[in-house]
């Protein structure tokens, strides 16, 4: 949310006013929930539900350093260009932080990397989502990697070698059902 406010007040500050999304009633009451829903989903995995958060938070993290990536690639302003580089660095050391906490958890865990996989692959969705509508994240996801198939791959092949997730291809599968849910 840090990230997302700095940059909100500096495209305000260029007059482009951006209405901050996570302050709206119903995105404080899913945050809410979200923290009941960690607590019961805590009770019932057990230590696992840490790997789980760990890992998760791994490929929220290298999915928006990506995303920032990109943005920063496309601009011709300075200022953002700068200001990204510097989100970017901090993103990195989340990425890498929630990476090794996540690898150390699964390492020699077969109970822990079933219940991380499955939970990626059930319940998981990209960054945003909870903010955002499917189309408006389908959008980012096809604007971000369609013409930059190689990212995915890139992204994929750094969280398939988290014990558990090779050959999961989180990543590329959430592009290509972005792109055949276009049509």
């Amino acid at each position: 949310m840090v990230h997302a406010e700095m940059l909100a007040r500096l495209l305000e500050a260029r007059g482009t006013p951006v209405e901050a999304l996570h302050r709206r009633p119903r995105h404080r009451r899913g945050a809410t929930r979200g923290k009941y829903l960690n607590l019961l989903a805590r009770g019932l995995v057990g230590a696992d539900f840490f790997a789980v958060h760990m890992t998760w938070g791994a490929v929220n993290e290298l999915t928006t350093l990506r995303f920032y990536g990109v943005i920063r690639s496309r601009t011709e302003n300075a200022l953002l260009k700068d200001v990204l580089r510097d989100v970017m660095a901090q993103e990195a050391v989340h990425y890498s932080f929630y990476r090794n906490v996540a690898i150390g958890r699964l390492t020699d865990n077969p109970r822990g990397q079933r219940i991380v996989r499955w939970a990626l692959e059930h319940l998981w969705s990209p960054v945003g989502l909870g903010l955002r509508t499917r189309d408006d994240a389908d959008r980012l996801a096809r604007g971000i990697f369609e013409d930059r198939p190689e990212l995915a791959t890139q992204m994929d092949a750094q969280l398939n070698r988290i014990p558990g997730l090779a050959d999961l291809n989180l990543v590329g599968s959430t592009v290509d059902a972005a792109v055949a849910r276009r049509g």
